[in-house]
């Protein structure tokens, strides 16, 4: 599969200011849209109920199939404090945050590849989260 060729310089020079960084926003929450849509909850007819369990009996929750432990670790790592599993699940549950919290695994702790490591594969975003990422800087 041919990568995606994208005049970045033209893409930024186009859109300026305030025009690029909504076009940014844009492109992070499509992406993570499709993420959960197409790969995490796909065809699940509640996503945000969706719970299944790993063959070790981990159980992965929500629309992105966060573990609960991983929830844990990244508010810890962006917001700086603990929060309770259960507030974990809540996390996971919830589109506006578990949907925050996914953009900031991807595009501001870079660990997208490493937490949703099928879905990256299957879905082949890696070189769009990396375009992304160049646009932001």
């Amino acid at each position: 599969i041919p990568e995606p060729k994208v005049d970045i310089e033209a893409l930024v020079e186009k859109l300026s200011g305030e025009k690029l960084q909504a076009k940014i926003e844009e492109l992070k929450h499509d992406l993570v849209r499709r993420l959960s849509e197409d790969c995490e909850a796909k065809g699940s007819a509640e996503p945000e109920s969706l719970i299944t369990f790993d063959t070790g009996g981990q159980a992965s929750v929500g629309y992105f199939q966060f573990y609960r432990p991983t929830i844990q670790h990244y508010i810890k790592a962006r917001d700086d404090r603990e929060i309770t599993k259960k507030e974990a699940t809540e996390i996971a549950m919830d589109w506006e945050k578990a949907s925050s919290l996914a953009e900031y695994i991807i595009f501001e702790a870079n660990a997208g590849p490493k937490e949703w490591v099928n879905c990256f594969k299957k879905l082949e975003i890696t070189k769009e989260v990396q375009i992304i990422q160049k646009l932001s800087n």
